[in-house]
């Protein structure tokens, strides 16, 4: 499960530094040992989890990726920052069924905590982004769930765990996968 944040920036990437790539970043040695048992994912809601370091995010520049980015004069002179960390389905799964763009105030404030924390983090990382963000969309696994009708708002619609990996079917193409010559 995934919390999404977009962002908009008023200057190109070129004036801005970006690269041509992703970053995995860790918050610190021990989040990335700790997996789900840091401090982040042990909270029961997303509210709490804020108030924590976010243990890992993966941060994007799609902008600096898309070779007809300047193609496109309302382009110019603006870049794209892609961020997503992960986020437990039960700190908003109890707005699942609520229609869009009307979950209420706190599910708002909830995706508001984790999307300002996600970016904190990713500006203390990239500080030359900070004071040119003009738009920000943050969504979260109810955001997916609604959009791409994945299960329990996984961001590419497969439960990435040992159960789904040993379906008949995916088996089989594992076991396939694995007789075959990849050198």
């Amino acid at each position: 499960w995934h919390n999404e944040c977009l962002l908009g920036l008023n200057k190109s990437g070129k004036e801005l530094n970006l690269l041509r790539q992703n970053t995995w970043a860790f918050s610190d040695e021990h989040a990335a040992m700790a997996g789900t048992a840091c401090d982040y994912f042990t909270q029961d809601n997303a509210h709490d989890a804020a108030d924590k370091n976010i243990p890992l995010l993966f941060i994007s520049f799609p902008s600096e990726k898309d070779p007809n980015w300047n193609n496109h004069p309302e382009r110019r002179d603006k870049s794209t920052v892609a961020i997503i960390t992960f986020a437990k389905w039960k700190w908003f799964e109890s707005w699942d069924n609520q229609p869009l763009k009307r979950r209420g105030d706190d599910y708002d404030r909830a995706k508001k905590l984790i999307g300002q924390k996600m970016i904190d983090q990713t500006c203390r990382l990239y500080p030359q982004i900070e004071e040119c963000i003009d738009y920000v969309d943050i969504g979260t696994p109810v955001t997916n769930s609604h959009y791409i009708s994945s299960t329990k708002g996984e961001i590419y619609g497969l439960d990435h765990n040992v159960d789904s990996l040993m379906h008949r079917q995916m088996r089989h193409c594992a076991q396939r996968r694995i007789s075959l010559d990849c050198t």
